[in-house]
């Protein structure tokens, strides 16, 4: 089975796109492959959903195993991301994706952002997940792609 590794942004237009009183289908899915063990959340990316959206950190804490501690090899490999993308990540901007990407890499998950890849030749601090993601071997996609991988339909 497909194992999914969410970023910030998912989950904050999750709450604020699709709210749970007119979408109750769309978070019936999206919480049962947390609730199946096949979405996962790095622990960096929670501390920047409580920096941003004070609603979001309390539903991500509400599930056993989703939200995920960083191990050795993905320490090792945001590492790698710094030094080769030195620009990309200051401490209020990009702080978490370093650590989504390496766990989406480490652990052969697909990325889920709403990021789009930036063309050839961007600049380091204006690249996004996507083009990171691609760079070290992490498949990146949508919410509606994850949907349609997925079969849903609403």
């Amino acid at each position: 089975m497909i194992q999914y590794c969410f970023d910030t942004m998912i989950v904050i237009n999750l709450h604020r796109q699709f709210p749970r009183d007119v979408w109750p289908s769309v978070w019936a899915r999206v919480e049962g492959i947390v609730d199946a063990g096949r979405a996962f959340l790095p622990r960096q990316v929670l501390i920047e959903l409580e920096r941003v959206d004070d609603d979001c950190a309390p539903w991500c804490r509400n599930f056993q195993g989703f939200v995920v501690e960083a191990e050795a090899d993905e320490i090792e490999l945001v590492a790698r991301i710094a030094r080769v993308h030195g620009d990309w990540v200051t401490p209020r901007h990009n702080d978490a994706d370093p650590w989504l990407v390496a766990h989406a890499v480490a652990r052969g998950r697909q990325l889920v952002t709403a990021e789009r890849m930036k063309g050839t030749g961007t600049a380091d601090r204006n690249l996004k997940i996507p083009n990171i993601a691609a760079e070290f071997g992490a498949t990146s996609l949508d919410f509606n792609a994850l949907a349609r991988q997925e079969g849903w339909s609403f």
